[in-house]
């Protein structure tokens, strides 16, 4: 009997959970389809705010990153690997969560953080710039290095069929 009564309290506790919106992890769907953003802009977006702590900045594994500096795919972390260094919170990392709340559990967001700080639209030519065509070398050329980026980002993204 004492067996019965824990096999009852164990389904209705995991009934009840369910009933929460949380699904025992074995229920969930692996991710296999992958949305891309790009985190491309000036230091609010490289991660310049504070972290929370807690659940605001715990690992989700439905959301990577493709990295500025490490270009391997892993899970997005705070602060994101932007070609600067970032101090805190990006709103990519709070925009990806938002947007997962909106998907089904199978759909992940992919993180491109390309951001760099103290960058603008300029005409000097010797200097980082996000004016299209004005850099004078292509590591000077931040929206050229954003695609970049982005397409390895893509290509390293593990798609369905994929080995």
């Amino acid at each position: 009997m004492g067996g019965y009564y824990r096999v009852l309290v164990a389904c209705l506790a995991v009934a009840g959970l369910m009933a929460a919106g949380v699904a025992p992890a074995q229920a969930r769907r692996p991710v296999n389809v992958l949305h891309v953003f790009l985190a491309a802009g000036q230091s609010n977006m490289s991660g310049r705010g504070l972290p929370l702590g807690g659940a605001k900045d715990a690992t989700d594994p439905r959301i990577l990153q493709y990295g500025a500096k490490v270009r391997t795919l892993r899970p997005a972390t705070v602060p994101l690997d932007m070609h600067d260094t970032a101090t805190g919170l990006s709103p990519a990392t709070t925009m990806a969560r938002e947007y997962l709340k909106t998907q089904p559990q199978n759909v992940g967001v992919l993180i491109i953080p390309a951001a760099h700080g103290q960058t603008g639209f300029t005409s000097a030519s010797a200097t980082l710039t996000w004016t299209v065509g004005a850099a004078m070398a292509p590591e000077f050329d931040l929206p050229s290095l954003a695609v970049q980026q982005a397409l390895e980002g893509i290509a390293a993204a593990p798609w369905p069929g994929s080995t």
